[in-house]
């Protein structure tokens, strides 16, 4: 089954592009069983929160040929080549130092999802 695409356009708090915003400093994470994200603003750690913790991977640790070394084009746009049709993937950022999760998709084969813009922390 071919997979499909996902599209983003990665922007700061004023709705500038975010050029050259790297994969390592966005998470996108392939979910495997639903729960509450590792990056949860709970102000607890993870092993005192009631709820389940979600099972996840970071994508570039599941696929290497396709992750590992992305970043946003001069215009902030940026892709995700080949998500697995049927899982779950979420996108994590940073938002006034902290990460945040922005979006949270299901991929679909043969089709490009656009995930719409993305207000991200400039890189330092």
């Amino acid at each position: 089954m071919p997979c499909g695409q996902a599209t983003m356009r990665l922007i700061d708090s004023e709705g500038k592009p975010v050029a050259n915003y790297n994969e390592h400093e966005m998470s996108g994470e392939m979910i495997v069983t639903p729960g509450v994200s590792k990056f949860a603003p709970s102000g607890l750690p993870l092993s005192r929160l009631p709820l389940l913790q979600a099972n996840s991977d970071f994508i570039s640790n599941i696929d290497r040929i396709n992750y590992g070394s992305r970043k946003s084009d001069e215009e902030g746009h940026f892709s995700l080549p080949a998500p697995i049709p049927g899982a779950t993937y979420s996108i994590t950022v940073r938002r006034e130092g902290r990460p945040v999760v922005a979006k949270t998709f299901e991929a679909k084969a043969n089709e490009t999802i656009d995930l719409g813009e993305i207000v991200v922390d400039r890189p330092d």
